[in-house]
Parts: C-alpha cells; sequence; structure tokens
C-alpha cells in the first residue's frame, strides 16, 4: 500500500490454502459483500457450489478465539444466481454459523435500501427472511 494507518496491517493470503501459522492470528476479520461471488466461474475461478463453507471454516481458523468476524451478505431466498453470485437465507446462515460462531448482533439493509439495526433474531423474523427479497444481512459473529 501506499500509504499506511495506524495499527493496521494489510495482508492477503488464499483462506483456503492458509499455511497452520496463520490459524488463530488475527483479532477481527471482515468480509463485505464478498463471500457470494467467488468460485462461480465468472473470474476464470473453478466451479465449487459449497466453497463458502470452506472459506467459512477457514475464516473461523484464522480468528483467535472468542474474536470477531463482521460478514455481510445477500439475504434473500436461497439460490445461487449463475455466474454471478449467491444469495442465502437467514436461517440458513445461522444453520451454518452455528457450530462456529455466536451471534452478537445482526442489522440488515432490506429491499428498499432501509437500514434495521442490531434487530432481534425471531422465529417469525428468520422464517420469513426479515421480509426481504433483495436485502442484504449485516453480522457480527464471535468465534467459539
Amino acid at each position: 500500500l501506499a500509504e499506511t494507518i495506524d495499527n493496521v496491517v494489510f495482508t492477503q493470503w488464499d483462506l483456503l490454502d492458509l499455511e497452520e501459522k496463520y490459524h488463530e492470528y488475527t483479532d477481527s476479520l471482515s468480509s463485505l459483500s464478498v463471500l457470494e461471488h467467488f468460485w462461480l466461474g465468472r473470474y476464470g475461478d473453478s466451479i465449487d457450489a459449497y466453497w463458502y463453507l470452506k472459506w467459512i471454516n477457514a475464516v473461523h481458523n484464522m480468528l483467535k478465539k472468542w474474536w470477531i468476524f463482521y460478514c455481510s451478505l445477500p439475504i434473500w431466498p436461497q439460490r445461487i444466481e449463475f455466474n454471478a453470485h449467491r444469495a442465502f437465507s437467514v436461517q440458513y446462515l445461522l444453520w451454518i454459523f452455528d457450530p462456529l460462531f455466536t451471534v452478537v448482533s445482526y442489522s440488515y439493509v432490506d429491499d428498499t435500501w432501509k437500514f434495521f439495526s442490531n434487530v432481534p433474531l425471531t422465529q417469525e423474523n428468520i422464517a420469513n427472511n426479515y421480509w426481504c427479497q433483495f436485502g442484504n444481512g449485516i453480522f457480527v459473529l464471535q468465534k467459539k
């Protein structure tokens, strides 16, 4: 980087080929509208419909215990729109996060671009995907 920021270190790795010395390496990690795009063939990458599960496990390995993962993803009816992106239901995301992370907070942007901060994860809201067809979920997750 041409500029530096105090207390911020920029490092680039392939998370799916992460050396063991980088396990439990960092205090926090963020993925903002990234996870849904890769391994669908769009960028010359291979096609792997379940790549995101490997990636979430790699993020978990990289974080120090009890530290934070900031993650935003499309909150739509569950699907893959080849070769553009994946969309996830809130219920499915909670299911895949559960063994690895505790949800600290959940916020979202709805279909009209309205932001809802730190909303409760109720069964009704989860089952209805917070009434989003084209929303964006924002999770703050703590490594278990």
